[in-house]
């Protein structure tokens, strides 16, 4: 995971329960990802990232379609691009049966791999194994005699570098009667199920599970709801870290009528598409983009294959196998209303010389012309206790429909009250017609 991503004094508009929304109807939703190129120089799929100085190094695994061989691979990247200094790091044994799944993370200067091979039989789960090494190929080992636990190969590993430990958001099975059977069966669905380690050995919650079980208790998982459609089904989730919190795309998956021609390759499906999901400590998550989530025409692979972004410019980057996508840190979510609305913040600190906002007038962004263009911003400053703050009252600072997207706040020529109130402020927002992304403070 990239470490010291500068998001100190960003707030995004993406968790509802943390604003308050005083009037109107919102709607929360997301930005497209913007493809801006084609890979070249790059035969492995990323799986984890660190900056080294100007460039970016990635780390990865390819496998081989005989399953008999997981390489593990680093490059270096100026612009998420071109890859060049490519190398094999480590190159597993020959599995007992077939390699199955794998995932990598990168722990201060050594690797970890967890990889699974086919479980036998493959309904009692597959068998996870875990491989440790230095990054520059020496020192790698072999560390369970036995498996670490038996489960679905649909997974994703992330270190959590604040609190020392693995996150594993492994993908896992709830007894469930299915309308349509599938390649599991009619008794059984997909969900997510997150657990813990220090090193990648001992999870918590443990215990193995397989789609004719044992079957984790149902406490422990994370299935659909009454919002979602009743034949969903969690497929894969691999989210990131973005500063002081976590998203990432989870692939969602609907089983159809017998006799019907499979979408793909894979014994099951079809896929129905992928949802962002949020979360301030990377285990409660909120779903404000269900039917927001814009991947339209993006690569399946974005969400299936996420990794931690590549840092360029100001943006980030993912692949998805060769197209190369982009987002701006402070435009991935968003807040919006076409109607007349108002809300207002949480508390929040400044800690520079002023606010800032990131926004789109939607008339500027859909190239409406004449009266059609329309909308407007005004922001209020309120203390803690949530009262106005002389001068600071939203008359003095509004905006009108242009294709400036980066708002500086001023409240007739000032920037800030000086001195600030005690416990910070709150800053309120009357629009129409407008997505609000972030804050910067």
């Amino acid at each position: 995971m990239i470490a010291n991503l500068a998001m100190a004094g960003l707030f995004t508009f993406a968790f509802p329960e943390e604003l308050r929304i005083d009037y109107g109807k919102v709607r929360f939703g997301t930005e497209r990802p913007r493809l801006v190129g084609k890979a070249k120089g790059l035969r492995f799929r990323i799986c984890d990232t660190t900056v080294e100085g100007d460039r970016v190094r990635v780390f990865g695994v390819a496998g081989h379609k005989d399953r008999q061989t997981v390489n593990v691979l680093t490059a270096t990247t100026a612009d998420g691009i071109v890859f060049t200094d490519e190398r094999l790091v480590y190159r597993l044994p020959k599995p007992d049966n077939k390699w199955l799944a794998a995932d990598l993370v990168l722990i201060d200067d050594r690797l970890l791999l967890m990889v699974c091979d086919y479980g036998r039989p493959a309904v009692k789960g597959h068998r996870f194994h875990l491989f440790t090494g230095n990054v520059d190929g020496t020192g790698w080992e072999h560390r369970n005699d036995s498996p670490i636990y038996k489960g679905q190969d649909a997974f994703g590993l992330v270190w959590d570098k604040e609190n020392r430990r693995l996150i594993n958001y492994q993908t896992t099975y709830q007894k469930w009667p299915k309308r349509y059977a599938d390649n599991m069966g009619k008794d059984v669905r997909r969900v997510l199920h997150i657990r813990t380690s220090p090193d990648g050995l001992a999870w918590t919650p443990g215990g193995s599970f397989g789609v004719a079980g044992p079957h984790l208790p149902e406490n422990q998982l994370i299935v659909p709801d009454g919002q979602d459609a009743g034949e969903t089904e969690f497929y894969k989730f691999r989210p990131a870290k973005f500063g002081d919190f976590w998203a990432g795309g989870v692939v969602k998956y609907i089983p159809q009528p017998a006799g019907l021609p499979r979408s793909g390759a894979l014994p099951h499906g079809p896929f129905v598409g992928c949802e962002w999901w949020v979360s301030r400590d990377g285990f409660r998550w909120v779903r404000p983009f269900r039917e927001t989530s814009d991947f339209e025409g993006v690569n399946f692979k974005f969400s299936h294959c996420f990794h931690p972004p590549i840092p360029v410019g100001g943006e980030f980057r993912w692949l998805a196998d060769r197209d190369v996508y982009a987002l701006h840190p402070d435009r991935m979510f968003f807040v919006g209303s076409r109607a007349n609305a108002e809300l207002t913040t949480p508390v929040v600190v400044p800690t520079g010389d002023g606010m800032e906002l990131q926004v789109s007038f939607e008339s500027i962004r859909l190239k409406r012309k004449s009266h059609l263009i329309q909308g407007y911003l005004m922001a209020e400053l309120r203390t803690a206790d949530d009262n106005p703050i002389a001068g600071f009252e939203k008359e003095k600072c509004r905006f009108l429909p242009s294709d400036k997207t980066s708002l500086p706040l001023a409240w007739a020529g000032k920037r800030l009250p000086d001195p600030l109130p005690e416990g910070g402020v709150r800053l309120k927002l009357y629009f129409r017609d407008l997505r609000v992304y972030s804050l910067r403070y």
